[in-house]
């Protein structure tokens, strides 16, 4: 019998060639053979992805089932069982890579166990517990134990775990102004410029606050698409994901996507909805109508609810007049870089006093001034959790020609090396040694600059550099012919090249070493004219290529430094 339009399917096609049928189903078996390929490698890429094939599976069966002649029903099947395979095939080898591993059916990753644990526990303890898998060394043993730790946690606890599930669903959408993604240091140590607060408060929340209800609008009022099954399914799951296992803001970005083209599409259409809203006898409207107009009233005021009290208007005020405040605190380290103590004490006094990164400037400035009492009684109000405490007494006590270690060698520093180390390159008063031992925190503290936490191997103490470019402060080069000594060592795993360090002194480069995996001496020579340009004080900066050493370890590393020596010739 011949197919009629009232027997077609929503993406069927009719034409009057006798090939375009076939046409049209070799393109729609590729289209399916591709979503799922497509599909599957997302999930290799973001294991959450997984819990949606079935899902996508779902609604194309019931973007498929309007065909009502068995010709066409068959063909819709093959669809399916196309996309369903195509995902399998593409999935299979690393679920064979991972049972050859582990010995287990992993098709993805293993962080769901991790991320299962962590949820239950209310994301609390994530050190710990991270630490408690890491002395299982099989992947899927740990998937396993930290699988059953989040299920005995759940049957302990069953009220408090839908609890903390209803929670996360809510924090998948509510907003978070402080939230550590955003902030990593906090608003309220004026630490964030007013302009990007500003363009937050604009571009970011405001826009997000505009967003979500335009494209819960459009998706319930724009017509009929294929698509939309897929963009519900997708919330959906994300939803459930949230619930199960824990929810932070970059989480929702890959639903806003898919929403897009809704809110779009409702902001273009405002006057047409408007008036299907307001006009009541309209002819050929969808008895539906007053059904979508509840639901989706329903979800857009719940989202407002969560949204509008954190809607961060008083803490953006807060953080730019922060900002403000916090600029003197900058302008006093230029002066005191510049060695205007007094303009740099004018400026501190004008900063915020209740930040430590204040009270640290006020007790460093104390330490320049030689007043060693009063710069212990500043440093001694100074929170313990915040490491310029600690660089503020080994201060004192380089400046008391007494072992400083105590000061410097403590885990809030060593935990926030990079910060600290940054900070006493710009703010210690320089100690001009001409023989440097890089490693000794009592004694490299505010001379290296770009290195990690000091290392010891056999006796010998050193520091990694973590950036491609590091540098040094050495005594002034006093004689017209000088030369620099480095004790320098290199690894490099195979198949990378042979780690060269070029070396520069006041800005000019004086030539280039090949190092290697052994402890060695290299002496280069400075010119004379370089020599002149040294000052008060010799900088030196060493380049070198730099690598990742494992997936664990994902800090950039060049060379190890363990000495650098700076003499007559």
């Amino acid at each position: 019998m011949p197919t009629t339009d009232s027997q077609l399917g929503p993406t069927d096609v009719v034409s009057s060639k006798p090939n375009s049928k076939l046409k049209t189903q070799n393109s729609k078996l590729l289209y399916a053979t591709l979503a799922g390929l497509l599909l599957s490698l997302a999930t290799l890429v973001r294991g959450t992805a997984l819990v949606y094939l079935p899902f996508a599976a779902f609604v194309l069966w019931l973007n498929l089932r309007a065909a009502s002649n068995s010709k066409l029903k068959t063909q819709n099947s093959k669809l399916i069982i196309i996309f369903i395979i195509a995902a399998i095939v593409t999935l299979t080898p690393w679920a064979v890579r991972n049972y050859a591993a582990y010995s287990r059916f992993i098709p993805t990753d293993t962080t769901a166990g991790y991320n299962f644990w962590l949820g239950a526990n209310h994301g609390l303890d994530g050190g710990r517990l991270a630490g408690d898998l890491l002395a299982i060394p099989n992947q899927g043993a740990r998937q396993d134990y930290a699988y059953a730790r989040g299920f005995d946690l759940l049957r302990s606890d069953p009220l408090g775990f839908v609890g903390k599930g209803l929670k996360e669903m809510n924090d998948l959408w509510a907003g978070n102004f402080s939230a550590e993604e955003r902030f990593t240091q906090g608003y309220t140590h004026g630490l964030v410029p007013a302009a990007h607060l500003l363009a937050s408060l604009t571009l970011d929340d405001t826009l997000y606050l505009l967003l979500v209800p335009l494209a819960i609008v459009g998706l319930f009022a724009a017509p009929r698409h294929p698509l939309r099954g897929y963009v519900v399914a997708w919330a959906l799951v994300n939803f459930a994901l949230a619930f199960v296992f824990f929810a932070v803001v970059r989480f929702r970005l890959a639903v806003l996507f898919f929403l897009l083209p809704y809110a779009a599409w409702a902001l273009l259409n405002l006057r047409p909805l408007w008036r299907s809203l307001t006009q009541r006898n309209q002819p050929g409207r969808d008895k539906s109508h007053p059904y979508k107009v509840v639901i989706a009233t329903l979800l857009i005021a719940a989202f407002l609810i969560a949204n509008l009290p954190a809607y961060p208007l008083a803490q953006t005020a807060q953080g730019m007049a922060e900002w403000g405040r916090q600029q003197h605190l900058a302008a006093g380290d230029a002066l005191l870089a510049s060695g205007d103590i007094a303009g740099a004490a004018k400026e501190y006094n004008q900063a915020d006093q209740s930040l430590a990164e204040t009270q640290t400037a006020q007790a460093n400035l104390s330490v320049w001034r030689g007043d060693l009492k009063r710069a212990q009684q500043l440093a001694g109000a100074i929170d313990a959790g915040y490491w310029g405490r600690y660089l503020v007494f080994g201060a004192i006590a380089r400046a008391q020609h007494v072992d400083p270690t105590s000061g410097f060698v403590n885990r809030v520093v060593r935990d926030n090396y990079a910060a600290a180390s940054e900070w006493a390159w710009h703010h210690f008063i320089p100690t001009m040694q001409c023989d440097l031992h890089v490693g000794d925190e009592g004694q490299d503290m505010g001379n290296v600059r770009g290195f990690a936490p000091a290392e010891a191997d056999s006796g010998q103490r050193y520091r990694w550099s973590v950036q491609p470019t590091v540098a040094l402060r050495l005594c002034p080069a006093s004689s017209t012919s000088a030369t620099l000594t480095l004790r320098l060592r290199a690894y490099r795993p195979t198949p990378l090249p042979v780690t060269t360090v070029s070396i520069s002194v006041a800005g000019v480069n004086i030539g280039s070493v090949t190092i290697t995996a052994a402890w060695h001496d290299y002496s280069l020579t400075i010119p004379t004219e370089v020599i002149a340009a040294t000052g008060s004080g010799t900088i030196v900066t060493l380049s070198s290529s730099t690598f990742v050493a494992s997936g664990s370890d994902p800090q950039l590393r060049g060379f190890t430094l363990a000495e650098a020596r700076l003499g007559g010739k």
